[in-house]
């Protein structure tokens, strides 16, 4: 018997059909987004001191053994992590 029904797919698979949500390398990232990383280096050293919080944004992505950047999620991260530094500094 053929099932005519779409297929529903997960949330994961789903969200990777939106431009902003499709993981890009992160050197593009960067290149893209000079004024939050003016360097190469400015973005691997956020990576490596908030890596933990960018993991769980959902922000990363390691394809092949290649580090990606999901951008919306990147994004939301960069500025969630600025205002809680902003925060911790205003304190």
């Amino acid at each position: 018997m053929h099932n005519t029904e779409t297929p529903q797919l997960d949330a994961p698979c789903a969200a990777i059909a939106s431009p902003a949500s499709r993981p890009v390398p992160w050197r593009e990232y960067q290149a893209a987004n000079l004024e939050w990383f003016r360097s190469p280096d400015s973005f691997r050293w956020f990576q490596q001191q908030h890596a933990t919080e960018l993991t769980k944004a959902g922000a990363l992505a390691i394809i092949a053994g290649r580090v990606y950047v999901v951008p919306d999620a990147f994004d939301r991260a960069v500025i969630a992590i600025g205002q809680r530094l902003a925060a911790a500094r205003a304190a």
